[in-house]
């Protein structure tokens, strides 16, 4: 969300250096206002562009920023047989979900599918390691199921003894 909020900053900040260059420059009148009308128009439709971006899902292929992330927890997926894979991931240091697109791999989506029904059946979860690495030659998904932690085993508590005020041994 905030990198959408600076990228569009960004491109607001280029458009105006951009319109400011025109109006500057030596052209005719009817250029510099030909322009920074562009310039109007421009923003806008960056703005919904973007907004119209962010309910999309990213094809895994296109992701720079968080490229170099080694795990993601898979938190859902659904399956457009014979078209694409849609997952939705948490990746490490990054409190919302993702949502990306892979294309379709029947071996893929039968991994998934299996890898789900085991953690839902022994309450694990489903993590892919290098979600963003490139998959030449078909390669598959690296999906592994993570077991849930092991609850910790308290100890053994030996009662203390006690005074028995009816017992004439001391």
């Amino acid at each position: 969300m905030e990198s959408l909020t600076l990228l569009f900053a960004g491109l607001l900040a280029v458009s105006a250096l951009l319109a400011g260059i025109a109006v500057r420059s030596g052209i005719s009148l009817k250029m510099r206002v030909g322009a920074v009308a562009l310039t109007g128009l421009f923003i806008p439709l960056a703005y919904l562009a973007l907004n119209e971006l962010r309910s999309q899902p990213k094809p895994v292929g296109s992701e720079y920023l968080k490229k170099s992330k080694t795990d993601a927890e898979l938190l859902g997926f659904s399956l457009d047989e014979d078209k694409a894979i849609y997952l939705w991931l948490r990746l490490p240091d990054t409190p919302e979900p993702r949502y990306y697109v892979l294309p379709w791999r029947t071996r893929d989506a039968e991994q998934l599918q299996e890898l789900t029904r085991l953690a839902l059946r022994e309450g694990g979860t489903v993590r892919i390691k290098t979600p963003f690495a490139q998959r030449r030659g078909g390669g598959e998904l690296n999906l592994e199921f993570v077991k849930p932690p092991a609850l910790p085993e308290k100890p053994l508590r030996t009662p203390e003894p006690t005074y028995d005020p009816r017992d004439r041994k001391i």
